[in-house]
C-alpha cells in the first residue's frame, strides 16, 4: 500500500507532464530536492523527509516509476504508463 506522500509524489510527476524527476542531494541540512525535468518543470513537494526514500522505494516496487542513473550517479525517476493508469483509478 502506498502512503499519502507517495501518491502525492506520483500525482505531481504525472500532472506536471514531466518525463522524470531527479534526486538532488543538498548537504546543508536542508531536505533533498527533486526537480521535475520537462513538462511544466518545478520541484516535487513533500512533507516528511524522513520517509521520502521509503516512498520512492514503494513507487519503484509497485512499478509506478522506473529508476535510471545519470552519468555522475544521480538518480532519475521516470514516469511509467502504469502510473498514469493507477492515478486514473484514484
Amino acid at each position: 500500500m502506498l502512503s499519502k506522500q507517495a501518491v502525492s509524489i506520483l500525482k505531481q510527476l504525472v500532472e506536471s507532464g514531466a518525463e522524470y524527476f531527479m534526486e538532488y542531494k543538498v548537504y546543508t541540512g536542508k531536505p533533498d530536492e527533486y526537480p521535475l525535468i520537462g513538462g511544466l518543470g518545478g520541484r516535487i513537494k513533500y512533507d516528511d523527509r524522513r520517509f521520502i526514500k521509503d516512498d520512492l522505494e514503494s513507487l519503484l516496487s509497485a512499478g509506478l516509476v522506473r529508476l535510471e542513473f545519470g552519468s555522475k550517479g544521480s538518480k532519475k525517476y521516470f514516469v511509467t504508463r502504469a502510473a498514469a493508469e493507477f492515478l486514473q483509478g484514484t
